[in-house]
């Protein structure tokens, strides 16, 4: 999506901010890398999360102390509009490639069919949690339903995570004809 989107002029005040820390997978793939694209591509101020996706150890206080992380994520919260992918967790998924240290075949085991925003969801998009849960760096789902428009994207190769993504978290979506025609059936 940040390759595709662009505006033929500023829009005053636009910020991207990415909802998840980084991580090292896909380098063409990385939050850091899609928001510096998207934001330069629509004459957006850029915001990067300073973080990593996943903590070593869960924190030890509130959610987040470190001032910056804080000031961040009330950006995230003012959002108006959050626009995400969601992944299956198949073998080849992104989270898997990440090399994240976790059991996501417990996940998986609990009933997830996809992931987003480094959150686990089911059939209804409903949140899975799991032991990774207390220390990926990003919002939660709750958070990301207080956000007014929620636009995901994706084609035909995530269909069961599209549409538990259609029933539990977006609100609009942005595909292909040939994947919408599937979603129809």
């Amino acid at each position: 999506m940040a390759d595709s989107i662009s505006l033929p002029e500023p829009v005053e005040g636009l910020t991207v901010v990415p909802a998840t820390g980084s991580w090292i997978a896909n380098p063409d793939f990385a939050p850091e890398f899609c928001t510096s694209l998207m934001s330069r591509r629509i004459h957006a101020r850029c915001i990067n999360l300073l973080a990593p996706a996943l903590l070593s150890t869960p924190p030890c206080n509130e959610r987040y102390a470190e001032q910056v992380l804080v000031k961040q994520f009330k950006l995230i919260h003012s959002s108006n509009i959050i626009l995400f992918g969601v992944g299956d967790i198949g073998p080849e998924t992104l989270i898997r490639s990440a090399n994240i240290t976790g059991n996501i075949d417990a996940y998986q085991a609990g009933g997830a069919v996809g992931v987003l925003i480094c959150r686990f969801i089911d059939a209804e998009g409903r949140p899975v949690r799991g032991d990774l849960d207390n220390r990926m760096v990003g919002i939660e789902l709750n958070e990301l339903s207080q956000v007014p428009r929620r636009l995901r994207c994706g084609g035909a190769s995530k269909l069961t995570a599209i549409r538990a993504t259609l029933k539990g978290c977006a609100t609009h979506l942005v595909t292909d004809i040939a994947t919408a025609e599937m979603l129809l059936q």
